[in-house]
């Protein structure tokens, strides 16, 4: 398994963002400091790199322990997964299919609260009717 930097993870964000590495260092660091974080030769610490994962979307607790390309495209995934859940963005459409098919190839790298979060996810998004299928979840009012 390959380690991953979190230096491809924020370049991979800010592309898939379309801001420029000067928008993204501004007030934080110096655009070079930026380049040096994506191509992996510098790792930012504490302020920066907490501040320039909010910049991105995410929290800063997204990176506490993923080392593999695997373990970060899995959390990324999630954390899309769970934004268009608490955006109530819940629809059944090409695109959710295009994440949750995305988040099943890393199957083999889930970890048992990953294969949850699939699965209940999955219930969510797919069978909105789920209670009304299942007699002992009509019965309990769920």
């Amino acid at each position: 398994m390959a380690l991953f930097n979190i230096g491809n993870f924020i370049k991979q964000r800010r592309d898939e963002l379309g801001i420029t590495q000067a928008e993204l260092a501004e007030g934080l660091c110096s655009p070079m400091t930026l380049s040096r974080i994506e191509n992996g030769n510098y790792v930012p610490h504490g302020n920066t790199l907490r501040s320039l994962l909010q910049r991105l979307g995410y929290s800063d607790a997204l990176m506490l322990l993923p080392a593999s390309r695997e373990e970060f495209e899995n959390s990324r995934l999630q954390v899309k997964i769970r934004q268009l859940y608490n955006t109530r963005d819940r629809e059944d459409t090409e695109d959710t299919r295009e994440l949750f098919a995305k988040l099943g190839e890393y199957k083999d790298f889930f970890s048992v609260s990953d294969r949850q979060f699939y699965e209940v996810m999955r219930t969510v998004f797919y069978n909105k009717d789920y209670s009304s299928k299942n007699p002992r979840l009509r019965r309990s009012g769920l």
